[in-house]
């Protein structure tokens, strides 16, 4: 599973466990607990195993970041040779100070650029006890660091061989009989159904045409079908090649469905409210908003309306504070009166988010072809950014680019591994 995330997810990382609250508040204080210990320790003149652990925990994470077999590897032993440091203790005269730095300069050596500012200012705590953590809380950052970076330097490696552990595992299953394909059959033979009967009403004659429904548009328009439908994507209804990525299918089907609702909703709050149509920025940080409010699950009609006229108040306010500003620099200043949406104006934005979040708005249904005309093409050659202002998708430009990229790279790897059973159904039918 970890191969077949990294290779659809193209924002893949591993990233550190969730703690529960409880958890980190127990482990903040056995933390402060083992720092005031190691500390008073330290005043005493005497050293415990605390301090040799933490050390050691050091060590380790360092030389989990380089070759076991390096020069590197090789110092970082000598500096953290235990013995000696034992003796040094002994003899009250170790430097955990020089130590920590020497740690803190490693750390710059090994670690990606983005981590140097967190690592100096940790080398400006006068704490040495202090630093010696928050040291190798990072570097169990890094390490996480490094790991992506592994993965995706062995990414090509690891496309490949999942095709074949994939598919391999699948006939398996077909082979013994664990697994049959019937909701696959059935996926495919409706949509060439359904490709056929819009073929024949565009050829009401039933003129003999040379043209044969391909293999390839049939899985496009199959999947097509599936992420622009407006019932909720069922797992126990997918086609046995599809459940694999039965929640990612759902994820992607939401994000299409919150594209549409952010994109209708802005186009028609520009037509209510004219002033909007000049104010690109402010639409903007609108349509992140709007898309920040659908992926939140407590939001609600109420919160999406007032995030609209809550955007056009304050342009309002700020355009009638630039007015009274120059009012003031001639002979006649004059009293401005902030301006606020009408009634009328708020009662039509109402009824538009209403209709636009229950699919009843026409004008949803008008982009929710287009963003499937696009989708359908990126599927087929290539997404165009470019093109997006004209089907008045610009808005949200970035994100449907984002998207694009993420099923078309779960619509090929699916087809690398599934591809040869939906040539053998779609052989018998087409």
């Amino acid at each position: 599973m970890l191969a077949h995330e990294l290779i659809l997810d193209p924002n893949f990382s591993l990233k550190p466990t969730e703690k529960t609250p409880f958890a980190k508040q127990v482990e903040d204080i056995a933390k402060r607990a083992m720092v005031d210990t190691i500390k008073e320790q330290m005043k005493a003149g005497t050293y415990s195993s605390h301090l040799i652990a933490a050390l050691s925990d050091i060590q380790k994470g360092l030389l989990g970041m380089v070759n076991e077999k390096g020069p590197i590897a090789h110092e970082i032993h000598q500096v953290f040779d235990f013995d000696y440091i034992k003796q040094q203790m002994d003899s009250k005269v170790f430097n955990l100070v020089k130590l920590v730095q020497y740690t803190g300069e490693k750390m710059l050596q090994l670690c990606a650029p983005i981590r140097d500012k967190s690592i100096r200012e940790i080398g400006n705590e006068k704490d040495v006890v202090v630093a010696m953590f928050k040291l190798l809380d990072l570097i169990q950052e890094m390490k996480l660091d490094l790991a992506n970076y592994r993965l995706q330097a062995i990414k090509p490696i690891l496309t490949q061989q999942a095709v074949d552990y994939e598919k391999n595992k699948f006939n398996l299953a077909i082979f013994n009989g664990s697994l049959k394909l019937t909701k696959t059959k059935k996926w495919l033979e409706d949509t060439v159904k359904q490709m056929n009967a819009v073929k024949e009403s565009r050829n009401p004659e039933m003129i003999q045409t040379q043209s044969k429904i391909k293999y390839s548009d049939v899985f496009n328009h199959a999947l097509l079908g599936l992420l622009f439908s407006t019932k909720p994507i069922d797992p126990s209804l997918l086609p046995e090649t599809l459940s694999i990525d039965a929640k990612r299918l759902f994820d992607f089907q939401n994000e299409l469905q919150a594209m549409t609702i952010v994109s209708a909703i802005t186009m028609l709050s520009k037509n209510i409210v004219v002033e909007l149509r000049l104010e690109h920025q402010v639409m903007q940080e609108l349509t992140k908003r709007l898309f920040a409010h659908l992926r939140s699950e407590n939001t609600t009609l109420e919160v999406l309306v007032k995030e609209i006229t809550d955007t056009c108040n304050i342009l309002f306010h700020k355009q009638t504070k630039v007015v009274s500003n120059v009012s003031n620099l001639t002979s006649n200043p004059m009293q401005q009166r902030l301006k606020e949406l009408s009634p009328e104006q708020i009662e039509l934005i109402t009824n538009m988010v209403s209709k636009t979040v229950s699919y009843k708005d026409p004008f949803f249904s008008v982009l929710n072809r287009r963003l499937e005309k696009l989708t359908r093409l990126a599927l087929e050659s290539t997404f165009r950014r470019n093109s997006l202002a004209k089907h008045g998708l610009d808005l949200i430009g970035g994100e449907l680019e984002s998207l694009m990229v993420k099923i078309t790279l779960m619509a090929k790897h699916n087809k690398n591994v599934f591809g040869e059973h939906y040539d053998k159904i779609l052989k018998s039918i087409v």
